[in-house]
């Protein structure tokens, strides 16, 4: 006979006259995947506080086949004991990554700090296993050291994911966790550093803002190649394309938009030229432009 993982009974969460859950019931096998779905504000974020353990709920039981104690309910732990559950036994992906992420650490410490609270110390195992999960979550372990305000907000929700899988929970929780990652998961698209002018803005100074945004690099020259008109007749929309040169990273590059999921790669002009060739790259018209534009002023 399988036993289940959890069980939640008539939870019930109240602030005052405005109720955020009603008479919530079901049970949890291993095995299973659970979807909550609902309009925004009806109680989803709610709902999943009072069931992980984070918000007690103004009635009902939450229980879970805890390690120690078998089925019990969860708020009748003693504050040691429901932090010892959550901190070894279960995940919890936060909608918001920065809620759920340290970001004065760099992104493998954020990783590792699940396998340290069940007490490993061999720095090469965890080191190794952090890498594992940020491989699995694809992003570039070569920025292992870096804090995970540097990162884009999808970027930083892979890191919250990892964090919260790296030590085998056997209960996850998930609160929209995909909200915040990009559709370029599914398809990349290759392109330069490109932005929109904020009003007053020069546009080499808006190139040199996103470059320091969206790659992490200022450029001790710029050559100005020239404004290019993607769509003449039917949109008055001019774009200026520049060169960047003598590059250098930024210590503490300024934070890009939350709802940006980019991932830098370095290449040569042979091997620029090989992926735009390849017809298996989603190109983007501005970014081929400007490169075939800065081959002419380079003489490639």
């Amino acid at each position: 006979m399988s036993h289940n993982n959890s069980l939640r009974k008539n939870v019930t969460k109240r602030y005052g006259l405005i109720t955020g859950c009603q008479d919530v019931s079901f049970e949890l096998f291993p095995g299973e995947v659970l979807g909550i779905v609902g309009e925004s504000g009806s109680g989803k974020s709610t709902l999943l506080n009072c069931i992980s353990g984070h918000l007690e709920p103004t009635s009902g039981a939450v229980k879970f086949a805890t390690r120690k104690y078998g089925l019990t309910d969860m708020f009748r732990l003693s504050e040691a004991d429901r932090r010892r559950l959550q901190r070894e036994e279960l995940g919890f992906v936060h909608q918001n990554p920065r809620d759920g992420l340290r970001m004065r650490v760099s992104a493998g410490a954020n990783v590792a700090e699940p396998l340290m609270n069940l007490g490993n110390r061999h720095y090469g195992s965890m080191r190794e296993d952090t890498v594992t999960w940020l491989n699995r979550v694809e992003l570039d372990i070569h920025r292992i050291d870096d804090n995970p305000r540097n990162f884009s907000g999808g970027m930083q929700q892979r890191i919250q994911i990892a964090r919260n899988l790296v030590h085998g929970p056997r209960l996850v929780f998930m609160d929209e966790p995909t909200g915040g990652l990009d559709v370029s998961v599914q398809a990349r698209l290759l392109e330069f550093p490109a932005g929109t002018l904020e009003e007053g803005e020069d546009p080499l100074e808006s190139m040199q803002r996103e470059l320091g945004e969206e790659a992490g690099y200022s450029a001790a020259r710029w050559d100005v190649l020239g404004p290019m008109l993607p769509c003449p007749g039917y949109s008055d929309e001019v774009i200026h394309c520049f060169l960047a040169r003598e590059l250098s990273p930024l210590e503490n590059p300024p934070a890009g938009d939350d709802d940006e999921d980019l991932e830098v790669v370095l290449m040569s002009p042979a091997e620029l030229d090989a992926r735009l060739a390849s017809g298996e790259e989603w190109l983007d018209g501005k970014s081929v432009t400007a490169w075939f534009r800065a081959k002419q002023l380079l003489g490639l």
